[in-house]
């Protein structure tokens, strides 16, 4: 069958190329092609997100199929809730779709617990064993960092005080780590906190998105990955990161279940374990 891709090639503000890379090689793996040409599809393919939501939406009113690559997220919750309840417009669109792709059984579970049919939900296992990224910029000379530092990388958004002000002492109390922080933040006052107080800091970065052309080269240069926030978005990202042996160190999240376990990533709950988790890891070679 042909499929049309619908993800943003390069948007700048979050990880579509990536995102990309994994529907092409779903694709590969299932032996569909993909084409250009939406008029001559037989399905379209897409990962919801905050970019795609319109044009999902728009399929709703056509008699074109489409699949959805669901990550259980903050483009899916309804954050006001405090139970795993999915937002109307994302549960609108998983329960019109003909396939809802997922990674593990609880987005699987979620998503019946919401009222989409359990004969539609398939579990997947992505591969890029078939698909070789173009992209080899270097991320050291992109942002001038030293090779010898270790580099700590975490992605996201902050989403309420107290994973900032986590993120905030790690960085403080360890100057011998650089760490890099991407991702939009929906609140101002934390935007402005980060800009006022962190920046003072010579080992912070903060940018709101990674240039796709230095997405491969990070990955080879980072040590570990911190995750503070209790909702985690870019699932793929989680795959590369497992698939390359980074080690994860993370808070308490709500949305990875089934995806970063105990055997894989490190679980931390207070500053001290996220201290000491990060102080014992070396460089990688």
């Amino acid at each position: 069958m042909k499929a049309y891709i619908l993800a943003d090639f390069k948007n700048e503000h979050n990880f579509s190329f990536q995102i990309r890379r994994y529907l092409k090689g779903y694709l590969q793996s299932i032996k569909d092609e993909e084409i250009d040409d939406l008029n001559k599809a037989d399905y379209v393919i897409s990962y919801y997100s905050d970019y795609n939501r319109t044009l999902l939406l728009n399929l709703l009113s056509t008699e074109i199929k489409f699949k959805v690559f669901a990550f259980i997220d903050e483009n899916d919750l309804n954050l006001k809730s405090e139970n795993l309840v999915l937002d109307s417009t994302a549960l609108s669109i998983y329960k019109k779709a003909s396939e809802v792709l997922v990674l593990s059984n609880f987005e699987k579970e979620v998503l019946k617990s919401n009222g989409v049919d359990e004969n539609k939900i398939k579990i997947v296992s992505f591969s890029l064993t078939e698909y070789e990224c173009k992209y080899k910029e270097s991320f050291l000379s992109s942002y001038q960092l030293d090779e010898n530092k270790d580099i700590v990388f975490s992605f996201g958004s902050f989403k309420d005080n107290s994973d900032f002000h986590l993120f905030e002492e790690l960085c403080k109390n360890m100057p011998d780590k650089v760490f890099m922080y991407f991702g939009l933040n929906d609140r101002e006052k934390l935007k402005k906190s980060l800009q006022d107080r962190l920046f003072l800091s010579r080992n912070i970065y903060y940018f709101n998105y990674l240039p796709f052309e230095l997405y491969d080269s990070m990955l080879l240069h980072i040590s570990s990955v911190l995750l503070v926030s209790k909702i985690v978005s870019y699932p793929t990202v989680l795959l590369d990161l497992l698939n390359r042996n980074i080690p994860i160190i993370k808070n308490e999240t709500i949305n990875m279940k089934g995806i970063l376990t105990e055997s894989n990533s490190k679980t931390c709950s207070s500053y001290k374990d996220f201290y000491l988790t990060l102080e014992k890891l070396k460089k990688r070679k």
